[in-house]
């Protein structure tokens, strides 16, 4: 973060998310993950992430709403992964209090 690196987000798939920057650095695990097909879950929340920036959430929050994007998506897909609507992960979220 020294160098100039404004903010970082590290998806593993194993493990979960962690995301830093100059005033958060936070962890948030995602086992839901760990025994799935991966293929396509990085593109998932890399859109995720672009469209919840878009819509002008702040930057944990787009974080947080990425990785409910991809926990969704591989939740509610059956023979193949889709990325759900903005609309259908914001009602999840609701829903979850999450």
């Amino acid at each position: 973060m020294r160098k100039g690196l404004q903010n970082l987000v590290v998806l593993s798939h194993r493990f979960g998310l962690y995301y830093a920057s100059k005033r958060i650095n936070q962890f948030l695990e995602t086992n839901v993950l760990a025994s799935l097909n991966k293929q396509g879950l990085d593109d998932i929340f890399c859109g995720a992430l672009a469209a919840a920036l878009g819509s002008g959430k702040a930057e944990w929050d787009a974080v947080k709403f990425a990785a409910s994007t991809i926990a969704y998506a591989v939740v509610h897909s059956e023979n193949r992964l889709e990325a759900p609507t903005y609309a259908s992960v914001n009602a999840h979220i609701a829903q979850t209090n999450w």
